[in-house]
């Protein structure tokens, strides 16, 4: 029998049937031996094994259940490290959102998972009016060094930011100068992708209406958005992070294929035993490497005693860090999903405002890491499971 005579029924009752017979007596020595570690060996079968049933029966997304299927296969490979596993719990439950999310909307539902977003935009807008007035409910040490912004409830600048402008593309549908009032909070984060993002999600609302007024609009917002990323440049905001994105990709083009691990570009060990440093002297990204016998990390020769330097746990690029950490096969897939969200495409005014929301998520990706920040991460498996059950009838 071969791959093709297989029906989706039959392999899912299959995997079902061999999950069921594997779990009670899988065993996985690891780096150790002995019956000690049978049941940890088990409790990992039972984890990923559930996983991937998840993925191939339930998720409804190939390109969703394929992204999990090598998380899975990639924390395997790399024997199961413990700093993998933070992320294959919150990729998965991603996963868990994008079903639920996709089950539950519908046509006549659809415009209250906008207007949630928009209600917590004017519950911060308030909140943040009650701190320029020096009267703070929930951060009590407002003011005294913990938190010296106002930044609603969003904790930091960039991140409300960033929420300001994936809100736009829903307010725009409700009322686009409205959307407008949004870029002053997002002035306020001192944030350029949240600024240029915003641009771009409001210049394609514009698009939808009248393209020779969003060829006008996309032409000053250009000039809107590059005055805005040299200002955040003079603050160096990008001078260092260029220096580690080469830094980062050399070494990403050393394992092309299959990445460095999970959760591999913050943490150092036996297979990637060095961190990247930024020098506060010249912005230039430095290799500090594990010293094995001290386990600890040892700055290069050439960096002069005494010299400030700042740890990277993040590239601050998404497209660099699913290359380091994922390998060409999760670009591939990233590739194969947009190109799906194109195909999808309805001119529909619920439509709409979704690939707004996706269009200002690619860039923020460019120099923030949106998808590793629950504060706005948790939105994207939500509204791309809304967009494949409005686009799913049409198709």
């Amino acid at each position: 029998m071969t791959l093709s005579n297989l029906s989706l029924k039959n392999l899912n009752l299959r995997l079902l049937l061999a999950f069921m017979a594997i779990c009670p007596v899988f065993y996985y020595n690891g780096l150790m031996f002995g019956k000690s570690t049978l049941r940890i060996g088990q409790e990992q079968f039972f984890q990923l094994g559930a996983t991937v049933l998840f993925s191939v029966v339930i998720l409804e997304n190939i390109y969703i259940s394929l992204f999990v299927l090598l998380t899975v296969f990639l924390y395997a490979y790399y024997n199961f490290p413990p700093i993998g596993g933070t992320y294959l719990i919150n990729i998965f439950f991603g996963a868990v959102l994008y079903q639920i999310a996709y089950k539950v909307v519908d046509r006549q539902n659809v415009a209250k998972f906008y207007n949630v977003l928009l209600w917590l935009a004017v519950l911060n807008i308030a909140w943040m009016a009650l701190q320029f007035a020096n009267f703070e409910l929930i951060f009590v040490e407002y003011g005294k060094g913990f938190n010296s912004d106002h930044v609603g409830m969003l904790g930091l600048k960039a991140f409300m930011g960033m929420f300001f402008a994936m809100c736009i593309p829903f307010m725009c549908r409700l009322n686009p100068w409205i959307a407008g009032l949004f870029f002053i909070p997002i002035y306020y984060s001192e944030c350029a992708v949240a600024a240029v993002g915003g641009l771009a999600a409001l210049g394609w609302h514009i698009w939808n209406q009248n393209k020779k007024a969003a060829i006008a609009f996309l032409c000053a917002a250009s000039l809107l958005g590059a005055a805005y990323v040299y200002k955040d440049s003079k603050a160096n905001m990008y001078t260092n992070r260029f220096s580690v994105w080469k830094e980062s990709l050399r070494d990403a083009f050393k394992h092309p294929i299959l990445g460095w691990g999970l959760d591999s570009f913050r943490n150092v060990g036996d297979l990637k035993p060095f961190m990247y440093f930024t020098k506060d002297t010249d912005n230039e990204c430095v290799k500090f490497y594990l010293h094995k016998e001290t386990q600890s990390l040892v700055p290069p020769k050439s960096l002069p005693p005494g010299t400030n330097v700042n740890p990277w746990d993040h590239p601050h690029n998404e497209y660099i860090s699913l290359l380091y950490e994922f390998g060409l096969f999760g670009v591939l897939i990233f590739v194969l999903l947009v190109r799906d969200i194109k195909r999808r495409f309805l001119n529909d005014e619920y439509v709409i405002p979704l690939i707004g929301f996706f269009i200002t998520i690619l860039i923020f990706s460019l120099g923030q890491f949106p998808f590793h920040v629950a504060r706005i991460g948790y939105a994207i498996p939500i509204f791309l499971g809304v967009y494949y059950k409005l686009t799913e009838e049409e198709i």
